[in-house]
């Protein structure tokens, strides 16, 4: 292969590379970007719900020292992430830290609810009032 020759992809042309071939080019450089910006959304989401899931279960700083680098990443720009494997599908692994929080909430969401329906019956027994039935619950 002489020096003024080019191969892209098994095309070989002396000197000027094609419009195709530099659209092809460009076409696989889009390709990683749009992955890295579809991975940076997801993980940006998931770090925005996990968040919010702490501060609303009152999570342990302890406990969220393992994704604190993660968590970091919530305000930052695509052009900013430059560590290498910041974005790689194990680092996501926050989807189950997400799912952990939210099933910790539904439980003691449902703990709650309980224990709301019990101080309840309580009033309800000091003022002599008739037991609910259960058909009166909504």
């Amino acid at each position: 292969m002489d020096v003024g020759e080019v191969s892209v992809h098994g095309v070989e042309q002396a000197g000027d590379i094609s419009d195709g071939a530099i659209a092809r080019l460009a076409s696989e450089i889009e390709s990683p970007r749009e992955i890295k910006r579809n991975r940076m959304q997801k993980l940006q989401d998931l770090a925005a719900s996990m968040l919010e899931l702490w501060n609303l279960m009152d999570t342990p700083s302890e406990e969220q020292r393992r994704f604190q680098s993660v968590a970091c990443n919530v305000a930052t720009s695509e052009d900013e992430i430059t560590k290498p494997n910041a974005l790689s599908m194990g680092f996501i692994d926050v989807e189950a830290e997400v799912a952990r929080l939210e099933n910790l909430k539904e439980c003691r969401m449902k703990d709650l609810v309980v224990k709301k329906y019990e101080e309840l019956k309580e009033i309800r027994r000091r003022a002599r009032l008739p037991e609910e039935e259960d058909g009166d619950r909504r």
